[in-house]
């Protein structure tokens, strides 16, 4: 028998449940397995290294959770507070109980709320690494769909995570911007947008552009390749950045952003550190896969 991940909420929101992060039951418990030990993985880099986390849909639109989920508590992400400190953004400081920064029918954010993520931390960096960087300005739009699956996920409404449930609803609110390049997951990927996709294999980087090129800018693409970008602007640093799903429909921002920039999707790799040999190195982590 199928198990149900999708717990219907209020008001049309969905949220995840019975996965492998159980984020809803560590907010209610307060409870965390990480260390501070384990954190020691960064030390070698503290001083160049900055994390962004994004808050989980469970804590940000905790009012539309079903009568009885008292979700009040961050316990993951107070032992990363207390690791680094001021090297470290959480979304919910911009974000705040605004629900409207998370699609209703899916996990992710949505675009209203990583544009809000993504000037915050241009702020924080250009103040922490006095960088120079120029913020820029995007016009976010939105339109209803009879169902988010119409223009991108809608994971919470797939078979795979409902599982004998139905939904009566689906309809959610799509955003969107014409300023902002977005090549996921369809659109075909050419030469004049400028990336190299790149695979770290012993110790070395890679190039497989010519195999990429004329594909669509899919999954499979995203979660194999290096992305690098030389943008030849001022200030000029190498940048290295991890990231998971949350960034992706902001992905050229932060690809356009500096000088130098490589993008992995992955977690923290201290290979990849070590062969890059970056000036900076910035990861972005949703909370529910702190580790």
């Amino acid at each position: 028998m199928s198990v149900n991940k999708t717990l219907i909420g209020k008001n049309g929101y969905l949220f995840l449940h019975n996965d492998s992060s159980d984020e809803i039951q560590r907010h209610i418990k307060s409870v965390s397995n990480i260390s501070l030990e384990s954190l020691n993985r960064y030390d070698t880099i503290q001083d160049s290294y900055f994390i962004t986390v994004f808050p989980n849909k469970s804590f940000i639109c905790r009012s539309q959770l079903p009568d009885g989920y008292d979700i009040k508590y961050r316990a993951d992400l107070n032992v990363y507070k207390k690791k680094f400190g001021k090297y470290l953004f959480d979304g919910y400081e911009v974000l705040g109980d605004d629900i409207e920064t998370f699609y209703k029918t899916d996990t992710h954010m949505n675009l209203k709320g990583t544009i809000k993520v993504y000037c915050e931390f241009v702020k924080k960096i250009n103040s922490l690494f006095k960088l120079g960087l120029i913020e820029k300005k995007f016009s976010v739009e939105s339109r209803n769909v009879n169902q988010l699956m119409e223009v991108c996920h809608g994971d919470l409404t797939w078979s795979s995570n409902l599982g004998d449930q139905r939904l009566d609803d689906v309809s959610d609110v799509y955003y969107y911007s014409k300023d902002i390049l977005n090549l996921y997951p369809t659109e075909i990927i050419e030469y004049k947008h400028g990336l190299t996709f790149l695979k770290l294999e012993n110790n070395l980087l890679n190039d497989y552009s010519s195999s990429v090129i004329g594909t669509p800018f899919d999954w499979n693409v995203v979660s194999k390749h290096i992305f690098y970008k030389k943008n030849k602007s001022e200030p000029r640093h190498k940048v290295l950045i991890f990231y998971d799903s949350f960034l992706i429909s902001t992905l050229f921002l932060y690809l356009d952003l500096f000088d130098e920039v490589y993008m992995q999707k992955n977690v923290f790799d201290q290979d990849l550190v070590n062969t890059i040999k970056p000036d900076y190195v910035f990861e972005f982590r949703v909370e529910r896969f702190l580790f």
